[in-house]
Formats: C-alpha cells, structure tokens, sequence
C-alpha cells in the first residue's frame, strides 16, 4: 500500500496537461519609390521640303504622331498642326508636348515666321507607395514545432525542349517537344518552435519567409518564368510572456540618377539639358518583424485568446468597412453581419453545447 501511494502521487506528477504557446507574429513592410524623367527629343517627321530632321530617340516618333493626328481632327490640316502646344498623354503617362509647324510671332509690329524644327519634351514622374502587413499566429504545445503557410503555387519553368521539322520550322511542347515546369510556393510561410523557460519567458525559434512575385520581370515570362521577392528571418530569441519584440527589421535608402546626352552639346551652360534626357529614382524600403508570445496555462488562457482572434477578425474584414462611412447605404447588411458575429456564445448555441463544460481535462496547472 505504501509502494500504491508513492506511484499514485508520481503518477499525479506526470498526468499534466502540457502548456501550449500562442505566438502572434507581424510583419510590415513599407516601400516609397519616386520616379522622375525628362526627355526633349528632335524626332524623325517630314519637314515641308520632305526632309528628315535629326533623330535623338525613335521611341517619342509615335507620340509626336499621335499628338499630330489629334491637332489633324480638330484644325483640318497638318500645317495646322501643333502651332503652339501640342499636349496629348504619352503611352506610359506624363505630359508629351510639341511644336511642329511654323510659327508666326508679332515683333515691333512685324510678323516675324520662325523656321519648322520638330521639337518633342515628354516629362513622367511615377510615385509608388506600398504598405504590406502580416499577421500570422500560431498556437503549439510546448517545445513542438508549428508551421503555417499562406500563399499560392507559381509554375517555374525548369526545362524546354524543342524538335526542328525538315522545313526548318520548330515544334516546342506537345508537337515535338516538352516544358517542364515545378510549382513553388509563393506567400508566406512561419515556423516557430517555443519553450518555456523559467519566469515565464518563452525562447522562440522562427523561421519567417515573405515570398510574392514581381511585377517587374526580368526577360520574357514564357521563358525564364517570374521573378519573386523574397525576405528571410531565421533566429532564436528569448521573450517574456505577453511582452512584443522586434527580432528583425531593415532601413534602405537608394538613389540613382541617370544622364543621356550628346557629347558638348549636352555640356553647354543653363541649355544643355535640352540636348538629352535625364532620369531619377529614389526608394525608401523600412521593414521590422514583431513576434509576441502568449503562454497558455489555463482553460480561461485558452478561452481569452480564441475570442481575441475573434474580435481581430471581425474588426479586420467588417467594421474597418464601416467606419469610413462609405458603406452607410447598406446598413442592412451590416445589421445581418452583427446578428450573425462568429462569437462563442453563438457557436454554443447552435452546437447545443452551452450546458456542457468547456473543457472536461480540468484546468491546467501553473
């Protein structure tokens, strides 16, 4: 009996609930960019004896002659056309404007007629600003791994084989040849694996990956597959329960400018920016990583962090829509929306579990 005792009580000792840690991780991500560009050009358009003038960039030709279309449709001529300020927008936006036809200016009385130069000056600035934030969270028992992907598949291209026919033709794919393509995930991905340690600190092991695809490609698409961005946090950090740390973060600040000119012409003082073009970008990146950790000792733990998640999903996907005030004429469906709030208690209800206990295991000890 006495032996019964001893094992009864080493027994109690070892029948406890393991403690689970939640890990709440965020990651933001801010990025500014500036673009700024200014281009004269003298492009190739027929002059009245059907001379070329010079060419500087063949690129502005199509919107000079866009510009004279336009000026065609509302004068009725081309030597009309753009005789003050021809403005029409450029393909990729900013301000085209030209002169292309004599102009005629009163000096002193007289008409004076300066000769025809086809002269076009595209000016574009481009402001981006990208603001990425993610929250992923897991909750994992004590000294387990979790992990937690949120993303899609991308199709890689990884190898192409082509067949050439007699008539020097190619076949590339199910005619003759073959494109093998691997999937990869793109999104993120989060792997932490925490301990608790004593005073209720909590080492964390994480493992944070922030994949998404480009928009500017490098080559062709069909050929060399997407470009992806891609951020990788690694480490092992010591933080106490419920306390937020920062385990990562970056500041980068870059500036680039680029001159095209022709030689000495471009050099002249206060007009040799006329001759040329000019072109410059600055990017601000600032990007931290916060994990926090949440040690769960009790049932109510448990409890207060499911409806914390609850109430950070709803504030996230329906009362943020509200607030502004810009969906006031569907009030109704706001009103549904809160009749049916995903909340325990309403879950109870339609479960029938509300006279049952929430948890049957006992609370778990400290």
């Amino acid at each position: 009996p006495q032996d019964y005792k001893l094992l009864e009580s080493f027994i109690a000792r070892l029948d406890v609930p393991q403690r689970q840690v939640g890990v709440d991780a965020v990651v933001m991500d801010v990025t500014i960019s500036n673009d700024f560009g200014l281009e004269v050009n003298t492009s190739a358009v027929k002059g009245r004896d059907g001379d070329l003038f010079g060419v500087t960039d063949t690129s502005a030709i199509s919107e000079l002659n866009k510009a004279i279309g336009a000026a065609q449709e509302i004068v009725g001529g081309r030597r009309a056309a753009l005789t003050s300020a021809v403005l029409a927008q450029g393909v990729n936006g900013g301000l085209t404007a030209g002169v292309y036809d004599d102009l005629t200016l009163t000096i002193d009385g007289q008409r004076v007629k300066v000769p025809f130069v086809p002269v076009l000056m595209q000016a574009v600035e481009k402001l981006t600003d990208v603001e990425v934030l993610s929250q992923p969270s897991l909750v994992t028992l004590d000294n387990e791994e979790a992990s937690i992907v949120v993303g899609q598949e991308v199709p890689f291209i990884t190898a192409t084989s082509s067949s050439r026919r007699n008539d020097g033709t190619v076949d590339v794919g199910v005619y003759g040849g073959y494109t093998r393509v691997e999937r990869q995930e793109v999104g993120i991905k989060l792997k932490v694996t925490p301990q608790i340690s004593e005073g209720d600190n909590v080492q964390i092991k994480t493992e944070i990956e922030i994949s998404d695809t480009d928009a500017k490609q490098i080559g062709t698409v069909d050929i060399l597959g997407p470009t992806t961005n891609k951020s990788v946090v690694t480490n092992k950090s010591l933080v106490k329960d419920g306390s937020t740390a920062v385990i990562a973060g970056l500041i980068r600040d870059s500036a680039k400018r680029d001159r095209t000119q022709p030689p000495v012409l471009g050099d002249i003082p206060l007009i040799g920016w006329i001759f040329g073009s000019q072109s410059s970008r600055r990017e601000k990146r600032n990007m931290v990583v916060l994990i926090t950790p949440h040690i769960v000792k009790e049932s109510s733990d448990m409890e207060r962090l499911t409806q914390d998640k609850m109430n950070k999903y709803y504030d996230a996907h329906v009362e943020e829509l509200f607030k502004s005030g810009f969906f006031d004429k569907i009030f109704r469906k706001y009103t549904k929306r809160e009749n049916y709030r995903p909340t325990l208690e309403r879950a109870e209800s339609m479960t029938g579990r509300r006279e049952t206990p929430r948890f049957n295991r006992g609370d778990m000890k400290r």
